[in-house]
């Protein structure tokens, strides 16, 4: 999820094990799960719309500035 919140771009979500990792035997896991949020300041401005596309382990997200 994204979404601004007082000037700020909060993005949000949860990462899950692969499926292919499931069932593995693991002795050492260096890779984040469970639950994160970011929190990025935006220049002063108006903004309007929030886009997100996702694929391949990247997050794109494009913001619209109200003139």
């Amino acid at each position: 999820e994204a979404v601004i919140e007082d000037g700020t771009l909060v993005v949000s979500g949860r990462r899950v094990l692969p499926p292919q990792l499931r069932t593995a035997v693991i002795h050492r896991l260096e890779l984040p799960q469970g639950r994160f949020e970011r929190r990025i300041p935006l220049p002063p401005g108006r903004y309007d719309a929030v886009r997100r596309v996702a694929g391949d382990g990247c997050l794109i997200i494009s913001l619209r500035k109200v003139p």
